[in-house]
């Protein structure tokens, strides 16, 4: 019934669609649509592994959001929803992927795919770019804590991803000076925490990175917990990132976009990133973009 009305006063009905396949999709704008918000989220960098380093988990990825994007019916969009990077026992984790709005080859809307975890002492993996050029808001994804001079095999946590008002939370490194610890995200993903088992020669292993939704602006996601390896809590009600325990293996980053973390045999993956575009009277990011 509402829909009739709707198109009996000439108003276009309100919508929205999900990109969550990573690579490219194509998306042709609707009829009667002339106008549409969307949010990107880049793709969260893969953590690091090695069993005489200190590893960092991989960045969360960026998140931005735009208003009032002039487009006619008919045409088609091209989006790219950037990957999560993978793990890897080189010197740094791989990068996540951009997620984009493309007309042609004109970027509409970006968010920043999260840095690879680093093996190196007193480096971090960085988090992805967030409200990038004319994006109307969001932030960067969380980065990671400096890894310290510590040799043995020290897994860190991933980076949350970014939030709709600020930056996603930072990854633990595995240390006991509070400096070091996760923290919560703004609007986005938490960092992940770690468990540190060097005292009993056994391996350390940490959470991977929270998420963030693509629906609409909500809470901070909770840091993870340090000693116990939990994952980062999702922000804006993305998912958790992976918890894991003493004789697991390091955690992969929640969606969209959380960061995988670091650690001694094996490191997590970094969460794919996720688009979704919305259309129909009064309809905005942040707080005017839920499911209709």
């Amino acid at each position: 019934m509402i829909h009739q009305l709707l198109l009996a006063t000439g108003i276009t009905a309100p919508g929205q669609e999900v990109f969550s396949t990573t690579g490219s999709n194509s998306w042709v704008v609707p009829s009667g649509i002339t106008s549409i918000s969307a949010v990107t989220v880049g793709g969260g960098g893969g953590g690091v592994f090695s069993d005489d380093d200190t590893n960092s988990g991989g960045g969360g990825g960026g998140l931005s959001y735009k208003n009032d994007i002039a487009v006619t019916p008919g045409e088609t969009l091209t989006v790219i929803v950037g990957a999560g990077g993978t793990p890897s026992s080189n010197t740094t984790g791989n990068s996540g992927g951009d997620t984009s709005i493309r007309r042609g080859s004109t970027i509409l809307l970006q968010g920043g795919g999260g840095g690879g975890g680093k093996r190196l002492n007193g480096v971090a993996a960085v988090g992805g770019a967030g409200n990038i050029g004319d994006a109307d808001g969001g932030g960067n994804g969380g980065g990671t804590r400096l890894t310290l001079n510590t040799s043995g095999g020290v897994g860190g946590g991933g980076g949350g991803a970014g939030g709709y008002s600020g930056t996603g939370g930072l990854g633990a490194t595995s240390n006991s000076n509070s400096a070091y610890f996760p923290t919560a995200g703004t609007g986005g993903g938490a960092g992940g925490g770690f468990i540190d088992n060097k005292a009993s020669n056994n391996n350390d292993y940490a959470g991977g990175g929270g998420g963030v939704g693509l629906s609409i602006a909500g809470g901070n996601g909770d840091a993870g917990t340090t000693g116990t390896s939990s994952g980062g809590g999702g922000g804006s009600n993305g998912s958790n990132g992976e918890n894991v325990g003493i004789t697991a293996q390091s955690g992969d980053g929640g969606l969209y976009g959380g960061g995988g973390a670091g650690g001694d045999d094996m490191a997590g993956s970094g969460a794919h990133g996720g688009a979704r575009i919305i259309w129909g009277p009064g309809r905005s990011y942040p707080n005017n973009s839920a499911n209709v």
